[in-house]
């Protein structure tokens, strides 16, 4: 029996995709160039509406991106594949989803 903390052949460590373990490099090249800059980004957007009393000021970024991106990455992935190919594009989605979420999150 073993006490290391590496998992046995076969398993893969949690916390990452199994592709992302087999390409770290590209892996890194997506996190660095890609996702932290858009994430960052959120959070400025997100400061600045708050300031702007848009945005309610008891919401965490964290909070407010996962509320944003988990309906686009769920309709992404499952939705747009159940309903009948919506009338409006894909832009008057996002708008519609935002407009519901702000409801929930804004100020006003």
């Amino acid at each position: 029996m073993t006490t290391t903390s590496e998992p046995e052949q076969g398993q893969r460590k949690p916390g990452r995709p199994r592709s992302a373990q087999a390409h770290k490099a590209i892996f890194q090249v997506f996190l660095t160039q890609l996702l932290i800059p858009r994430i960052q980004q959120f959070i400025h957007m997100t400061e600045q509406a708050q300031s702007r009393n848009e945005i309610r000021k008891d919401i965490d970024w964290t909070l407010a991106l996962d509320l944003v991106s988990g309906p686009m990455f769920f309709h992404l992935l499952i939705t747009r594949f159940l309903a009948p190919p919506m009338s409006a594009s894909d832009d008057k989605w996002v708008e519609q989803m935002i407009d519901a979420v702000m409801q929930g999150i804004g100020t006003k």
